[in-house]
């Protein structure tokens, strides 16, 4: 093996450990939650931004973020209801460009990761985080 691969094994080691990671799965009480797959519709609006419809009871929280810059983003999953982006349940709201991570001009799609939060114990915690990809 060459330096470099070795190297590139030492980075993704960890990556494929944390994707198998069982606190991945989603879990209420100790329990398997129901996970829905479609939680939000989304489209673009006029100036650029994204608009995001919640079809559930629930509110929907999410990261809005340029798709080509996406991967150069350190972000989290927000987990305090008080605190993260929410779209309140059977609303619509238009998310405006300066609210969108990372837009750029020319910027042609919009990657939305959305996610319900549900109660372990004490806390909060996602459940599957789903992307939608915005074209605009």
């Amino acid at each position: 093996m060459t330096v470099a691969r070795i190297r590139l094994a030492a980075l993704l080691f960890p990556l494929v450990l944390f994707a198998c990671n069982r606190a991945t799965q989603p879990e209420a009480d100790g329990a398997r939650a129901e996970v829905r797959a479609e939680l939000l519709r989304t489209g673009a609006t006029a100036d650029g931004g994204v608009r995001l419809e919640n079809l559930t009871d629930e509110p929907v929280y999410y990261f809005s973020a340029d798709r080509e810059l996406l991967a150069l983003i350190l972000w989290g999953v927000c987990e305090n209801p008080a605190t993260c982006p929410a779209v309140p349940p059977r609303a619509t709201i238009d998310v405006p460009r300066s609210a969108i991570a990372a837009d750029q001009p020319g910027s042609h799609e919009v990657a939305v990761h959305h996610w319900l939060l549900v109660r372990r114990g004490d806390r909060w915690k996602a459940d599957s985080i789903r992307v939608a990809i915005v074209r605009r």
